[in-house]
């Protein structure tokens, strides 16, 4: 099952505009300060119930005040999605597969690629 959430994730950043280069941006064309988004900070940020959550969320909103660039690397895509897709009872979130795809769009839409 987690192998189809995969080639699922896959598959949409191949075939999504926003994934699969309309919103790339590699490393060296960037001309402010950039931060890759752990996979940990995301998760924190979405889950509003993590002891963490505020700590990152003050954390991304002062950086983007800033005006520095946040990115996400597909892989943390990847990882994000098996955590929201595991069971609650396993340390994952429960999520189906349609909530943690409008999730992952709206992650994709709001920070670039890093590839």
């Amino acid at each position: 099952m987690a192998g189809g959430r995969i080639a699922f994730l896959a598959g949409h950043l191949a075939g999504c505009a926003v994934c699969s280069g309309a919103r790339y941006r590699p490393f060296r064309a960037l001309l402010m300060p950039a931060y890759l988004l752990d996979t940990n900070v995301v998760l924190r940020l979405v889950d509003r119930n993590d002891a963490a959550h505020n700590q990152c969320r003050i954390a991304v909103e002062t950086l983007i005040r800033r005006g520095d660039e946040l990115c996400l690397a597909p892989q943390v895509l990847v990882e994000f999605w098996v955590v929201a897709t595991r069971p609650a009872q396993s340390n994952g979130f429960g999520w189906d597969a349609a909530t943690t795809k409008n999730i992952v769009e709206g992650l994709s839409s709001r920070f670039p690629l890093w590839v």
